[in-house]
């Protein structure tokens, strides 16, 4: 795992899938119910813009 982003109950986990080479990368959100559980919403090989925005994204557990 390359870093963890989280603002509010939702996070941005980015993922070296590949040890030999760093460029390949995954981007996984993730949303955290209310018994504070977290659970994939969405992955992908490039990044969500405004991924932290409620009002863009309607995720939710």
């Amino acid at each position: 795992m390359r870093s963890v982003t989280v603002r509010g109950a939702r996070a941005e986990v980015l993922v070296e899938t590949d040890q030999s080479n760093r460029e390949h990368l995954d981007y996984v959100y993730c949303v955290q119910g209310d018994a504070g559980r977290w659970r994939e919403v969405v992955s992908g090989n490039g990044p969500t813009v405004r991924w932290d925005d409620p009002d863009e994204y309607a995720w939710s557990y």
